[in-house]
């Protein structure tokens, strides 16, 4: 089978656009994924924060383990809103 030189260059430049979108979507995923771990570590940290509270003798310090959980909260939603795009 003979290809005409415009058959070729459609098949190379149809080629050339698969190898794109595959390098950005392996880029996109390997960002994703980072971006989930560290969404997870922090909520984790949130979580600690929160169950430090508990064991906090007076008032001020439950207050700053409250507020530091929130903080990590807060870095949590936005690390989760930049995972979506």
């Amino acid at each position: 089978m003979k290809q005409t030189y415009d058959q070729m260059k459609e098949t190379i430049d149809l080629n050339e656009v698969s190898l794109g979108r595959a390098g950005s979507t392996l880029y996109f995923a390997t960002q994703v994924r980072t971006n989930g771990q560290q969404l997870e570590q922090i909520i984790g940290k949130a979580k600690g924060r929160f169950k430090e509270s508990k064991s906090s003798k007076t008032i001020e310090e439950k207050m700053n383990k409250l507020v530091d959980g929130m903080a990590e909260l807060s870095d949590a939603i936005y690390l989760q809103r930049k995972m979506i795009g």
